[in-house]
């Protein structure tokens, strides 16, 4: 089962420790809006939280460790852990600020930046002018062109 990261979702796994506002990020369940128009009577899609309250909008980044048993995509930026036995899937231009673990495959777009180590126990493939700033390993490690790691590259297939 694949499954993008909803905000909903995300403040209940976080305890609430999350800039809220995963811009491109979504389920396939009821989005939660509160139905809140702002003062110019707009409705924001601000959905609320596991408490009821309204959960800003943010501007598309997002706070705290994400620790699941499901695929996670990741479409902008990321701060804080990432680890599912499930598979990881960053977006062209994603931006995530720490450590990236998953029990199936990691696949990191073009353009993308990681400051953190990834680790997967499948196949790890980074998209072309992606940068990471960490160690990479996986059962086997796909480069695309001018693809920067400040780290160690390890297969282990």
């Amino acid at each position: 089962m694949k499954r993008d990261l909803s905000r909903r979702k995300f403040v209940a796994l976080t305890g609430g420790l999350a800039t809220v506002g995963l811009a491109g990020c979504s389920d396939d369940e009821d989005n939660g809006d509160n139905g809140a128009a702002d003062e110019n009577g707009a409705d924001d899609g601000a959905t609320d939280d596991e408490n009821g309250d309204a959960a800003d909008e943010g501007n598309g980044e997002a706070e705290g460790d994400y620790d699941d048993d499901e695929d996670v995509e990741i479409d902008d930026e990321e701060e804080g852990d990432i680890s599912t036995s499930g598979s990881v899937t960053l977006a062209d231009d994603a931006d995530v600020d720490g450590n990236i673990e998953a029990g199936g495959d990691v696949d990191i777009g073009a353009d993308a930046d990681v400051d953190g180590d990834v680790t997967a126990e499948g196949d790890v493939t980074i998209g072309d002018d992606a940068d990471i700033d960490g160690d990479v390993t996986g059962e086997t490690v796909e480069e695309g062109t001018d693809v920067d790691i400040d780290g160690d590259v390890e297969e282990t297939g």
